[in-house]
């Protein structure tokens, strides 16, 4: 039975965010777990930020901790939500630190469909799943 179940989600990814809310619903059901979201922010190359407003970076992170809060709220896992975290830089790496942070048994993430882009350069689940600290949960719709 699992405690604490950090979930990764995508704002860019609404099917995969589904599939995963309804895994985290039947995993709530389950037992007393907790749940951390994560949304990992894509960084800014440094050039970029001297012609943006100084405080974009604080709202791009208040904005996608907001966002996950709602998740949490829409799926009914708020009563369960332990903490939400948006980390700016590599998918699999943010992923893996808050789950070290929280001292996660459980990763849930979403699988998504080949394309030669992921073929060519790996992918985030992939990484997440091989190097976790614990189990990950891969969640794939199902094939139509």
């Amino acid at each position: 039975m699992y405690k604490q179940i950090v979930v990764a989600l995508d704002r860019e990814d609404p099917v995969g965010t589904a599939l995963i809310a309804e895994r985290c619903q039947a995993l709530a059901q389950e037992g007393p777990a907790r749940f951390t979201l994560v949304h990992v922010r894509v960084p800014i190359p440094p050039a970029y930020l001297d012609v943006l407003p100084a405080q974009w970076q604080t709202t791009q992170r208040n904005e996608a901790e907001s966002w996950l809060s709602a998740c949490a709220r829409e799926h009914g896992l708020s009563d369960r939500l332990h903490a939400v975290h948006s980390p700016e830089g590599s998918v699999s790496v943010g992923v893996i630190a808050v789950a070290r942070e929280v001292k996660a048994d459980l990763i849930v993430l979403a699988a998504h469909k080949m394309d030669l882009q992921r073929l060519v350069l790996g992918t985030s689940a992939l990484a997440i799943a091989r190097d976790a600290p614990c189990d990950a949960l891969v969640v794939r719709a199902t094939e139509t």
